[in-house]
């Protein structure tokens, strides 16, 4: 069995962007329902999570994960992915990338990476990077964490790291993006995957298994704004509609659901639907993303599906491309945000 970036391109009836790249397990057959496959990379080791870069030229970019080290390859052919560097780090299960103007940031969650900062701005030809490891919280060199977010005012979230309760560490990026400026903190539980904009903060709570909603307009004093129980007690992402008003997440859990949330009263979110592919067969949901009432949702066993949440309350397939039906391994990453569709 080889490990593969593949390249994907969406069927021409979908009216939405929804070419995906992604990092997974897969064999040789493909199941294919409204995606069609337009390049694939083997890989030689296990891989992890996938994000997209572009550069000033319009290039685009798989930035992909593996155990040992960040692929970046040029998909300037996207026939023909090109390998341009590799950034070497520390053996990890997971690393987990975003991009922030010309750099790229990158963490795992394991070993003592801290945060490499990847600098993008002579790729293809040069790519260079470096490890920040930081004293912060008055506690600790900063050595790892499980995931991260930048939000579209220029902050960093770092969740899952090796201090004090493994919550959300607040970075600012804007003034010294090589030298990121401490905000504040929400550490009252651990968080396994984060995501923010305006001025809430959203948490996943695997091991209570829940949702939460802080306020962060003060970083330096973030309040709990509502918490709620996922659907299988095991909230492993969550990633809100573009007008704010739905939610999305996945628990990473056998028989598990994509889940439904109405948050347009923060305060008291409201159930809407649950999905699953298959029922009873021990399926697991890994990470959704947001795409033009769209979720892009991979799956361990299923591959990537694509779901029409423009009704919320009635989670619709429309897509879906099985990585691996020959085996229990499939896809732990998604990306649908290439301007290229």
């Amino acid at each position: 069995m080889k490990k593969q970036l593949f390249v994907l391109a969406k069927s021409e009836w979908l009216q939405t962007v929804l070419m995906v790249l992604f990092a997974f397990y897969c064999g040789s057959a493909q199941e294919a329902l409204n995606l069609s496959l337009v390049s694939n990379v083997p890989q030689e080791v296990l891989c992890n999570d996938i994000w997209g870069y572009v550069d000033e030229q319009g290039t685009e970019y798989a930035i992909l994960g593996t155990r040992s080290d960040a692929r970046i390859y040029s998909l300037e052919d996207p026939t023909t992915p090109r390998l341009v560097s590799t950034v070497p780090g520390t053996q990890s299960v997971w690393r987990d990338f975003k991009s922030f103007g010309p750099y790229v940031y990158g963490i795992a969650d394991q070993g003592n990476d801290g945060l490499t900062i990847i600098d993008m701005q002579n790729a293809p030809d040069s790519i260079a990077h470096i490890q920040w490891r930081p004293v912060l919280l008055e506690q600790d060199t900063l050595r790892r964490c499980h995931n991260l977010y930048i939000d579209e005012k220029g902050l960093l979230y770092l969740a899952g790291c090796n201090l004090g309760n493994g919550g959300v560490i607040i970075l600012d990026l804007n003034n010294s993006p090589l030298e990121p400026v401490f905000l504040g903190v929400e550490d009252e539980r651990y968080a396994h995957d984060v995501f923010a904009r305006g001025d809430f903060l959203f948490t996943s709570e695997i091991f209570e298994g829940n949702l939460a909603i802080y306020d962060i307009s003060d970083p330096d004093s973030v309040l709990l704004v509502s918490r709620i129980q996922t659907s299988t007690f095991f909230t492993h992402n969550a990633w809100p509609s573009d007008d704010g008003h739905y939610i999305f997440t996945t628990d990473e859990r056998g028989n598990s659901f994509v889940d439904a949330y109405d948050i347009s009263d923060p305060f008291n979110p409201v159930f809407l639907d649950k999905y699953q592919p298959v029922a009873g067969q021990g399926i697991i949901p890994h990470n959704t993303h947001f795409i033009d009432d769209y979720l892009v949702t991979s799956w361990y066993t299923e591959g990537v599906l694509i779901i029409d949440v423009s009704d919320p309350s009635n989670m619709v397939r429309v897509g879906q491309f099985d990585t691996n039906p020959q085996d229990n391994n499939g896809c732990w990453g998604a990306y649908p945000y290439l301007p290229s569709g």
